[in-house]
């Protein structure tokens, strides 16, 4: 393996593409996610143990399908467990996809089986009034976290608002979020549609988050949050087609350009064509 967190053009010697580890604990579509990544832009580097990846890569992204119990044990038996706390902890970059985003709780309600504890609150079955697997388009509401939300620490429940965010209510009315740069480099917008498929999910978002997304299936739960270095979608980008594309392609700028650096993207219309992205 290279060294650095970057790629190289053998040609010129220039830094190339920001160097990725996506994590493969037999547990996540590697496959539709490597192709997802490197569409967006980067570097990928398919790793099976935490051996030589700490300093070999810009980013780790931790792709999850399946049962939570299962994805943790698998996660521990490879050491990836530590290695996951230890690097978000450190605020590098990190995103989770799917059963991904779970991981990063305390707990489900899939399994007894803990889980990674960064987010200290649990993941809920979806209400039984819905069809369950939540699976196929939706949309998402665009939540900017406010200045006083930034404190770090704790939990937001997304349902029928936060105190510590703008508005979120089960009526379906749009969030006002502000225009611009933002949470997710300002690439995803309101009513933006991506792809779930899941039956559990989180109904907390991280203090001090500095955007969330929400989508309402029986219940507002959090599709995904951006706090600082760490992301995460309860959606699967990798099979949103455009709009999943440009949220992977600000994950992977923002890997190379500095903070509050504008990772937004032009106006060209969102697309739900899963295309050859989709596996």
């Amino acid at each position: 393996m290279r060294e650095g967190p970057a790629g190289t053009d053998p040609s010129t010697g220039e830094p190339g593409a920001p160097r990725v580890g996506l994590l493969d604990y037999g547990m996540g579509n590697l496959h539709s996610a490597r192709k997802g990544l490197e569409a967006a832009g980067a570097e990928v580097v398919v790793a099976a143990s935490p051996a030589d990846l700490y300093d070999a890569v810009a980013a780790l992204v931790l792709p999850g399908v399946g049962h939570f119990g299962r994805c943790m044990q698998n996660l521990r038996e490879a050491g990836f467990d530590g290695l996951i706390r230890s690097w978000v902890d450190e605020g590098r970059p990190f995103l989770g996809i799917c059963l991904g985003l779970q991981l990063l709780y305390e707990g489900s309600e899939e399994a007894q089986e803990e889980g990674l504890g960064i987010i200290p609150s649990w993941v809920r079955r979806l209400p039984s009034e819905v069809r369950v697997p939540h699976m196929g388009w939706n949309t998402v509401r665009v939540v900017q976290a406010s200045a006083r939300s930034r404190s770090g620490g704790g939990t937001e429940d997304v349902r029928d608002g936060g105190s510590a965010t703008a508005p979120v209510r089960r009526d379906g009315a749009r969030c006002e979020a502000p225009a611009g740069p933002g949470g997710f480099g300002g690439c995803v917008r309101d009513g933006e549609y991506f792809y779930f498929v899941h039956s559990y999910a989180a109904l907390d978002a991280p203090e001090g988050s500095d955007a969330v997304l929400v989508t309402s299936y029986g219940v507002d739960f959090v599709a995904g949050f951006q706090r600082g270095s760490l992301w995460a979608t309860q959606f699967h980008p990798e099979k949103s087609g455009a709009s999943g594309i440009e949220l992977l392609r600000a994950f992977v700028r923002s890997l190379t350009m500095p903070d509050g650096a504008d990772t937004s993207r032009g106006d060209a219309a969102p697309g739900k064509d899963l295309s050859a992205l989709q596996s």
